[in-house]
């Protein structure tokens, strides 16, 4: 090799390094964050449980309630009064009887969720929503390869 080329490789390598970032310290950074996400996770990854919320989530109506109890206070308000009374007391026995039975549907259908609060074994706090009540407060956890929390 003559040092024509032993330069030019010199220089090569030279910019390449000069392009390479420099490592600042060899110890990763430790700083705990926070997460209100649920995300996948390897289920190597463990914490202690350090809150848990119950979350009524609204129930969803779908109208059959609504219809039933419209027919059954338009009958219950057809009895009421007689000629234009009647008609009225029809009509906001409908209303009302509407109104009652989505009401009635709605608070049926609802559910109830938990929301947990994890301190992970690296310092983080991440928050999980999911259907699993039997889990407490101390309690150590792992996360699940589908995102969720199990006892460990």
């Amino acid at each position: 090799m003559n040092s024509r080329n032993a330069r030019t490789i010199a220089a090569v390598a030279a910019s390449f390094a000069a392009a390479l970032p420099l490592q600042a310290s060899a110890q990763p950074d430790r700083t705990p964050a926070s997460s209100v996400y649920s995300y996948p996770a390897t289920a190597t990854e463990r914490g202690t449980v350090e809150s848990v919320e119950v979350v009524a989530e609204r129930g969803r109506s779908t109208g059959a309630g609504a219809v039933i109890g419209g027919i059954a206070g338009g009958a219950v308000g057809n009895q009421i009064g007689s000629g234009s009374g009647n008609a009225a007391a029809t009509i906001g026995g409908m209303l009302g009887g509407a109104y009652v039975g989505n009401e009635l549907e709605r608070r049926r259908r609802s559910d109830e969720t938990y929301r947990f609060s994890v301190r992970m074994d690296d310092g983080s706090i991440r928050t999980f929503t999911q259907d699993t009540p039997e889990l407490r407060v101390g309690q150590r956890v792992r996360l699940s390869d589908d995102g969720h929390i199990v006892p460990s």
